[in-house]
C-alpha cells in the first residue's frame, strides 16, 4: 500500500509532537528535581534564617527568634516547609 503525501505529513507531525512533548516533560522533571534538591541542601546547612535575621537586627531575644521562626514557617517539618 502506497502512502499519500498527506499521510506521510501526518506521521511526521505526530512524531514531532511526541518529541516536543517528551522534551517538555523532561524539562519540567529536571526543574522540579533541581528545586527539591536545592531546598533540601539549604535546609541541611547549619544555621537558621531566624538566627541570621536576629543577628542582622542587632540581636534578639529567644522569644523574638521563636516568633520569627513561626511567622516564616520554620517551626514546621522540612517536608511541610517544602509544600508551602
Amino acid at each position: 500500500m502506497v502512502k499519500t503525501d498527506n499521510e506521510r505529513l501526518g506521521e511526521q507531525s505526530m512524531g514531532s509532537l511526541r518529541f516536543i512533548a517528551r522534551r517538555i516533560m523532561g524539562g519540567v522533571t529536571l526543574i522540579i528535581a533541581v528545586v527539591v534538591l536545592n531546598f533540601f541542601l539549604l535546609s541541611a546547612a547549619p544555621g537558621d534564617v531566624a538566627d541570621m535575621l536576629a543577628t542582622q537586627a542587632g540581636g534578639a531575644t529567644t522569644e523574638q527568634i521563636d516568633n520569627i521562626r513561626k511567622e516564616m514557617g520554620l517551626d514546621r517539618t522540612v517536608f511541610r516547609q517544602m509544600l508551602i
